[in-house]
């Protein structure tokens, strides 16, 4: 699970489900349209980060996946 926060109020504005575990890496693009994450399940997934929807999985990488950019 992947959480958006808002800074100001502190509350959480968005939840991105879909890693089965620990997410170990977080990157978003730029222009804050995408959000890349890697966890130890062995993915990267890629999410939209104004609706939380799963846009893209990577799968067959045989370790955790530690970093995204």
């Amino acid at each position: 699970t992947v959480r958006k926060w808002h800074i100001q109020s502190g509350k959480c504005v968005l939840v991105m489900l879909g890693h089965e575990s620990t997410v170990c890496a977080v990157d978003v693009t730029a222009d804050g349209l995408f959000l890349f994450a890697g966890g130890d399940d062995k993915t990267i997934r890629k999410w939209d980060t104004e609706t939380g929807a799963e846009l893209l999985k990577l799968v067959g990488h045989e370790d955790w996946v530690y970093c995204v950019q």
